[in-house]
């Protein structure tokens, strides 16, 4: 499952706003290479680094979840597909 199926709409709110995840990993301070292992789940999420993304992609931190919570139900069907 790539990463994009983990955080669908925070993916395309980077592309509208940065047009790629290196372009914004790199706006916050962040080694692509680490904002890439936090989108394809090998590691978690700092409040920090949520804070940081909703700042510079002008997204309320009241609406954080929806950018940020993965589909839970979805991946669960897929691993017992």
């Amino acid at each position: 499952m790539g990463r994009r199926d983990l955080y669908p709409t925070l993916c395309g709110k980077i592309r509208e706003k940065y047009r790629t995840q290196g372009n914004l990993a790199r706006a916050i301070g962040m080694n692509p290479s680490t904002f890439s292992g936090k989108l394809s789940g090998k590691s978690q999420w700092s409040y920090a680094d949520v804070e940081k993304i909703c700042r510079v992609l002008d997204i309320p931190m009241a609406d954080a979840p929806n950018f940020f919570t993965p589909d839970v139900a979805r991946l669960q069907q897929n691993i017992e597909v």
